[in-house]
């Protein structure tokens, strides 16, 4: 017995030792216990699972890309998740380790919801709408102070937290600018939220974040951002962007109108900076971001009414 127990203490020790050193041996998913999958897409498949020697709940983004082009992306998201180690407003990168063929992400697990979830099935007055544009913005700073550009901004892309804060996610299409601050590159982020000088194909720096925070806040305004399920196509959509056409909303607020006008500028060097953006009149009409916390319960209920009329 004595023998057993001694065992066991050296392979809790290995295990402990792994993880704090980040060393992770080739099984180490079998090291995991409940895991179930949450999420899915492109290449990637996202796991929650549980730790059994920290009882630590993590989040398992598992990659397989085969493409170069795949693995480049791979290495400078966590290249980028690495740089903003220790960020509260930020998904945060415990471990990476290999396996078999894919590539696993040892992720932060946020309890909460997506901010695109949130915004399609409750209403969020102007004030919300600025505290969550405020606290993004204080993390785009941050990414862009360590000349990180994400690219990929939206509302699926911004985990709010049980406890009312908000956490950028999905830094798959993130990079890390050159020092001369001019990036080259093909077609990369999501149709509706692609900022102009992307889709031409031109350089462009940070710039194009701003341009798809400005269509996130319109996202959040009216559920859905410009052209989503409307009669165009594809290839109409991407004329419209490609050339800087999105209306603004009547209806929308006069400051939060004016705030998306100076995101959405055709000209990136004519946007304003994150930073600049915090001093925004529009910004300043910011409630509490506790006030967000009833609004995440009432999509919670209604999820729940919809789980109950399925089953």
């Amino acid at each position: 017995m004595h023998s057993i127990l001694k065992k066991l203490s050296v392979l809790t020790n290995k295990l402990r030792k792994h993880h704090k050193n980040g060393k992770l041996n080739k099984h180490y998913t079998s090291n995991y216990c409940n895991i179930s999958q949450i999420g899915e897409g492109g290449c990637a498949k996202i796991y929650k699972a549980k730790n059994p020697i920290t009882n630590e709940i993590v989040a398992i983004k598992q990659v397989k890309s085969k493409s170069e082009y795949g693995r480049e992306l791979l290495e400078k998201e966590v290249e980028t998740m690495k740089i903003m180690k220790g960020n509260k407003g930020i998904i945060q990168l415990i471990d990476t380790y290999k396996e078999d063929q894919a590539t696993n992400l040892v992720l932060e697990y946020i309890d909460g919801w997506c901010l695109q979830s949130l915004v399609e099935q409750v209403s969020l007055d102007t004030r919300l709408i600025a505290a969550i544009s405020k606290h993004i913005l204080l993390s785009l700073c941050d990414l862009h102070m360590n000349d990180i550009v994400h690219r990929d901004l939206k509302c699926g892309n911004i985990m709010v937290t049980k406890g009312g804060s908000t956490k950028i996610i999905d830094f798959g299409y993130a990079t890390v600018m050159p020092k001369s601050h001019q990036i080259r590159s093909g077609r990369v982020g999501s149709l509706y939220w692609m900022a102009p000088e992307i889709y031409q194909r031109m350089i462009y720096n940070e710039k194009c974040d701003i341009w798809s925070f400005g269509i996130m806040v319109i996202e959040m305004f009216l559920g859905d951002p410009p052209y989503y399920g409307t009669k165009y196509g594809q290839r109409e959509i991407i004329d419209f962007l490609s050339n800087g056409i999105v209306s603004i909303p009547h209806n929308m607020p006069e400051n939060m109108a004016n705030f998306v006008r100076k995101c959405l500028m055709i000209n990136p060097n004519q946007r304003p900076s994150a930073r600049e953006l915090l001093h925004h009149p529009f910004i300043m009409e910011a409630a509490p971001m506790r006030f967000l916390v009833p609004a995440i319960k009432k999509c919670v209920e209604i999820n729940n009414g919809l789980q109950v009329q399925q089953e």
